[in-house]
């Protein structure tokens, strides 16, 4: 098989994968995905964190559980009319929000992603580290205990999210 007619089979095989997901794909840079669509993703990742716990120690679980974070934060930004940083750092995204609440005066907002942030700290780190164990070495942590807490965290931040609309 030569490499153009390789190629197009993968890409109609990716678009096969693609419209089979419960959710759309988001568009690499820029703001052409919808809050209600990032908060669908958002969704669908926790819903895979919970799902690959039972696969063991060594699934991606803790990687599922911080997309779906990430993506609820971006959800919120991008609801203020903010295009979220390029960054995977729950705890950044965190201040920037923060930050863009002050900024229209929505101190007890502000207030309240602070309280986030600062009560889920450590959580916040381990979603991290999870990520990053994708590409390095396993998380070594309580995956479950990880997944359980990103999912008081998605609740969390899903209240504020409601409050910001």
């Amino acid at each position: 098989m030569e490499v153009p007619e390789h190629l197009d089979r993968c890409r109609s095989i990716v678009g096969r994968l693609r419209d089979a997901l419960p959710v759309g794909l988001p568009v690499p840079g820029g703001m052409d995905v919808d809050t209600e669509e990032l908060v669908r993703m958002a969704e669908w990742k926790l819903s895979e964190a919970e799902r690959a716990l039972e696969e063991g120690p060594e699934s991606p679980a803790v990687a599922e559980a911080h997309q779906a974070v990430e993506l609820l934060v971006k959800a919120a930004l991008r609801e203020l009319d903010v295009e979220p940083p390029r960054t995977h750092d729950i705890r950044r995204l965190l201040g920037v929000l923060t930050t863009e609440l002050l900024d229209l005066g929505e101190g007890d907002l502000a207030v309240e992603v602070r309280r986030i942030a600062r009560e889920h700290r450590d959580t916040l780190a381990s979603l991290l580290e999870g990520y990053f164990s994708l590409f390095e070495p396993p998380f070594e942590g309580d995956a479950e205990e990880v997944v359980r807490a990103a999912g008081k965290v998605f609740e969390d931040l899903r209240r504020i999210l409601e409050k910001v609309r």
